[in-house]
């Protein structure tokens, strides 16, 4: 390749190559140390003691507690509102490197703005959604909780 070539060469194409074989080197390096991350950290073990309470396959200590089902529940909304705060994170990424690449493009910039707004306004919503969720479910699980000792 000539120096000729590689300078008329689109400099976006270039950047776009770049992240590509970055992201591929990334994903690859993961994918081959997790499992041996999870065969040192005995993660059967703990996915068993975990599960004692629930499977008698397993067999149940007489001291076992089982989860409480709301908590439960709560713990997968909590999950799940995570989940959709990344989605808002990455849309706002989104947003900033499509008004940055607008190039004075009017209509780019302004769909960037919106992008930005909504994401922006869907994080607050979240926010406000895993407040309440973890307000009501401490609030069901204090109200209901019974104390053996004091009957």
């Amino acid at each position: 390749m000539t120096l000729t070539k590689l300078v008329n060469t689109n400099p976006m194409a270039l950047i776009n190559k770049f992240l590509l074989i970055v992201t591929l080197l990334v994903s690859a390096q993961l994918a081959l140390s997790a499992p041996i991350a999870q065969a040192q950290s005995g993660w059967l073990d703990s996915q068993k003691n975990s599960f004692q309470a629930f499977s008698p396959v397993f067999g149940v200590n007489k001291d076992a507690r089982p989860i409480d089902p709301r908590i439960y529940v709560a713990n997968i909304i909590q999950v799940v509102l995570g989940f959709l705060g990344v989605l808002c994170i990455l849309l706002m990424i989104y947003a900033g490197f499509t008004w940055m690449t607008a190039a004075g493009d009017e209509k780019k910039v302004e769909k960037a703005q919106q992008t930005l707004v909504a994401a922006a306004i869907g994080t607050l919503i979240i926010l406000a959604a895993f407040a309440v969720t973890l307000f009501v479910t401490k609030a069901i699980v204090n109200s209901t909780r019974t104390n053996i000792l004091n009957r």
